[in-house]
């Protein structure tokens, strides 16, 4: 009888036989014990074994779940949609997440538990690869928490960084390539009329890219579709009009359980990219009103006039009540 890692053929050949169980069984660890008089023959102690079928079955598990991502540009609804999203049972929903994002923080260089800022505050900025092998490394070890405290990951994008930041929309690196190349993905778009989109972001002074027309904002809007065309899209104005129909949608699209109960307390949800609607209540609100010179440019844009087309909202400005 040859001996091969320490293990007599017999010992191997139990081995062997649980993993390939495993894989055909997924993670059932009962499936696993079938196996238990053959090992009992054997002088493999099963306990050891069984730990290892844990440790495959762990591992098999985390590598099904999927990594949950909700994309949309700023001043669309994405707070809104994303607080009723992160009241749902066992879900954990992350706000404004991007590990390329050149946007300011702000003056404050404290942040202890930041390994990415710290490292850019201390002027040895990482280069996009070693940002996104730190980033993902954190995201692995926070999605494998998530899994053993039976919770499931969602990542609310900070698209806005990507696309209406600098000089030009950053294609790569992205965090979606990112995500994409390590784990399976389940993202939806979420989308507002575009006209308001526009008057919200500059009501906020949020305009942080140059020129920043109503047909440069069209341009990037269009890019961000492009990048995200393969994509299921939803409306913040149907999800205003039935939030519970859209929300459910929303939970069967990313694999979240849903619970008509938790729209009771989506109002206490605090988080980043709070800027807009302050109220309990969901239902559809006025339109701000349009600048002469807003009016001016969307008569002149042809570029936005295909970001209303594409997206499906009707060319017409003058309409003041978002429905």
């Amino acid at each position: 009888m040859h001996e091969r890692d320490g293990r007599s053929d017999d010992e191997q050949k139990a081995i062997d036989a649980i993993e390939r169980l495993l894989d055909e069984c997924s993670s059932s660890l009962d499936a696993a014990k079938v196996l238990v008089p053959a090992l009992q023959q054997t002088n493999v102690s099963s306990d050891s074994l069984f730990e290892r079928c844990n440790e495959l079955a762990a591992r098999s598990k985390l590598d099904r779940d999927p990594m949950r991502v909700l994309h949309h540009f700023a001043c669309t609804g994405g707070t809104l949609i994303s607080k009723c999203l992160s009241v749902m049972p066992n879900t954990l929903l992350l706000s404004e997440v991007d590990p390329f994002s050149s946007l300011p923080l702000g003056p404050s260089r404290f942040a202890p538990t930041d390994l990415l800022r710290l490292m850019n505050a201390s002027g040895n900025a990482l280069d996009a690869g070693a940002t996104g092998d730190v980033f993902l490394a954190g995201l692995r070890a926070l999605h494998g928490e998530c899994l053993r405290r039976g919770l499931r990951l969602v990542l609310r994008e900070h698209s806005h960084s990507q696309f209406c930041v600098a000089e030009e929309a950053r294609l790569e690196p992205s965090m979606t390539s990112l995500l994409r190349a390590n784990f399976d993905v389940l993202s939806v778009v979420t989308v507002r009329d575009p006209l308001d989109s526009y008057l919200s972001l500059r009501a906020n002074g949020w305009v942080h890219y140059s020129p920043g027309t109503l047909d440069e904002y069209a341009c990037r809007y269009l890019q961000f579709l492009d990048v995200y065309d393969d994509l299921p899209v939803y409306r913040y104005e149907s999800f205003v009009r039935e939030p519970l129909i859209t929300t459910r949608r929303l939970c069967d699209e990313l694999d979240l359980a849903f619970n008509e109960d938790a729209f009771d307390y989506f109002s206490a949800v605090s988080m980043s990219g709070d800027s807009g609607r302050k109220s309990d209540l969901i239902a559809p609100r006025e339109r701000r009103e349009i600048p002469k010179e807003i009016s001016k440019e969307m008569d002149s844009s042809t570029l936005f006039r295909r970001l209303c087309d594409r997206l499906g909202y009707p060319f017409a400005g003058k309409i003041g009540i978002v429905d």
